[in-house]
């Protein structure tokens, strides 16, 4: 069994016109926990033996170089503060510090990294061609870059924490501490890891951020996961899925559409109509942000229906969102609304469709 800790290992303060760095210490609590361990224990730590960290950061830099980029990506200090105080203490109680990041892991991150920022260079003009010419060209590149982006944090959220519990799994350790993200996921699907990895986890305290400069942590036995750190992570798998399978959840939706034209990947969704009474219809709509539920009427003339997330990230948007739209064959186009904003959605009946044939289609609708 393994005590699992999950920490903030740096935060900011975020002005209007700055942001503002702040370097965190491990709390006396979390090495007060750690210090009724045997001496000798071994506790898996989130970091790099030896200068691991320094080749990371000078493959980086090698990689930008060779790449030619003006706007030279870096990583702050803040987790190396953290861990290199975190490891002396850990000597310091009598306690063997096992480091369980993956170099080979960050170098295919920082590629990722530095084919995202490349692609920075290409500027977008609308030039002397048509109107739907350059919304092609727009959408085009909106999706190649949500792509590349997809692929860094599928590397670095993910594969790395595959990376870490394989560590974890391989290092016979008695704790593991680890950022308050990755514990978070980890403890809502302790039976899957176990069953997967052979990790069994024991008990789970974190470090949580406390919205106070002077003490920006506090310590938690017995914590409870932050359920807006796991809808984060089931947005990414969602995303990843749709980019790669061309669909956000597993099953076959009823409708799909979008409510950004230019990124329709970001506005793609599945209607799943679970029930329907007449032109009365009931279900759920699920997309990158989360699963909502839904109420409504689809007939000859078009559809209408209010949604309301019930499951989901927290950017998005809390309360009813109204949806209306006329029919066009198999085809719905509208307008969705909140309080003090409107903007257009299209609707398919379908199971299955590319978001970008989708967001072309939507905008053909709107110029006709």
């Amino acid at each position: 069994m393994v005590r699992l800790y999950g920490i903030t290992h740096g935060a900011s303060i975020d002005s209007f016109f700055s942001s503002t760095p702040v370097y965190i210490n491990p709390a006396i609590e979390l090495l007060d926990d750690l210090a009724e361990l045997p001496k000798g224990s071994k506790i898996g730590i989130e970091w790099f033996e030896e200068s691991g960290w320094q080749e990371v950061q000078d493959d980086l830099a090698k990689r930008s170089f060779d790449a030619g980029l003006h706007d030279i990506p870096f990583f702050d200090g803040l987790a190396s503060y953290y861990w290199g105080i975190l490891t002396s203490k850990l000597q310091r109680l009598g306690l063997q510090p096992v480091f369980l990041e993956d170099k080979f892991i960050w170098s295919r991150y920082n590629q990722a990294v530095v084919n995202l920022v490349n692609s920075n260079k290409e500027e977008l003009f609308h030039e002397s061609k048509s109107d739907r010419d350059y919304h092609i060209k727009l959408c085009e590149y909106n999706e190649a870059r949500l792509e590349l982006l997809l692929k860094s944090r599928k590397i670095h959220e993910i594969e790395r924490d595959d990376a870490l519990l394989s560590a974890i799994a391989s290092g016979r350790l008695d704790a593991a501490i680890v950022g308050v993200g990755h514990g978070d996921y980890w403890m809502v699907n302790k039976a899957r890891i176990q069953e997967q990895t052979g990790v069994a986890f024991d008990s789970y305290s974190k470090e949580q951020p406390n919205g106070n400069t002077c003490l920006p942590t506090v310590f938690v036995k017995k914590a409870e996961p932050d359920k807006n750190h796991i809808y984060t992570r089931k947005s990414l798998e969602r995303a990843i899925r749709l980019m790669e399978q061309g669909r956000v959840v597993e099953g076959t939706p009823d409708f799909v559409g979008t409510w950004c034209d230019y990124a329709p990947s970001k506005g793609y969704f599945e209607v799943f109509v679970h029930e329907k009474d007449g032109e009365e219809i009931y279900g759920e709509i699920e997309d990158v942000l989360g699963t909502a539920t839904f109420r409504g009427r689809v007939n000859g003339n078009g559809i209408k229906f209010t949604k309301v997330y019930t499951a989901a990230l927290a950017d998005a948007i809390r309360g009813e969102i109204s949806y209306e739209a006329t029919r066009r064959g198999n085809e719905f186009l509208g307008v969705f609304s909140i309080s003090g904003f409107r903007g257009p959605f299209y609707l398919i009946a379908a199971d299955k469709k590319n978001p970008f044939e989708i967001g072309v289609r939507m905008f053909d609708l709107i110029l006709q």
